[in-house]
């Protein structure tokens, strides 16, 4: 029993009184909460065991439900951000398998905080193959961005346009790390590399100007795909 309440219940709170929230230190108007959902990954119905598939989606479910509501609570942000590969098998799901993990999905990450959502290779193709335009239109009706004017940057933005933007600042996923690169911006590589798989103090960066190019890298949210510690991601951004 004693089992049970924890991995079911203790647990996550055991874990939320450990984590370290970012505050933002300027007025509210110039700040933004971001809460950063990486490689949910939702279990598919075509790959899993047909006896075993049932128990398999509703364990990672409510792994990934419980950790999202603990993580929201805890940050109460002012985005949420969708870093791709928001399920598992949307390369070869029929029509009615999307809709049961569509409704998955919703049911999960259930909030009325803005969102944008991020398209990976497990969703529209990209990896072993090449981005199909069905697919990305696929994505773009199934999944809405709430952000102001968020539909209309990812609507005029494609894939060719991204390293001409000179972004100050990446948010990244898909490697399943936990890590900070710092970018040269006269596209030199790698200026420096930080591992925060184990870091649990708030680290403070500042981007633009003549500084590197600051990316962050998220590791997935899922247990199912991770072979280093699970994380949801919070960033502040002040005077943005």
């Amino acid at each position: 029993l004693l089992t049970l309440l924890w991995g079911e219940s203790a647990s996550y709170l055991w874990c939320r009184l450990r984590w370290r929230v970012p505050h933002p230190v300027s007025t509210a108007t110039n700040s933004l909460g971001i809460l950063i959902v990486a490689d949910p990954q939702l279990v598919g119905f075509k790959n899993e065991n047909h006896m075993a598939g049932p128990l398999t989606r509703w364990d990672s479910d409510r792994f990934l439900s419980k950790g999202f509501s603990q993580a929201l609570s805890a940050t109460n942000p002012d985005l949420i951000v969708f870093l791709g590969d928001l399920f598992d098998e949307g390369l070869e799901a029929n029509d009615a398998e999307l809709e049961w993990t569509l409704s998955r999905f919703n049911a999960i990450f259930e909030s009325n905080i803005p969102k944008i959502f991020i398209s990976g290779d497990n969703d529209v193709g990209g990896e072993g193959e090449p981005v199909q335009s069905l697919l990305t239109t696929r994505f773009g009706q199934l999944f809405s961005n709430s952000f102001p004017s968020s539909n209309t940057i990812f609507d005029l933005l494609s894939f060719t346009e991204v390293a001409t933007l000179a972004p100050d600042l990446i948010l990244s996923a898909h490697d399943h790390k936990a890590s900070i690169y710092h970018l040269s911006r006269g596209g030199g590589g790698r200026v420096n590399y930080t591992d925060l798989t184990a870091a649990n103090d708030i680290r403070k960066e500042t981007v633009g100007g003549d500084r590197p190019i600051l990316e962050l890298q998220t590791p997935t949210c899922s247990y199912r795909c991770s072979d280093v510690p699970i994380q949801i991601q919070n960033a502040v951004d002040d005077a943005f």
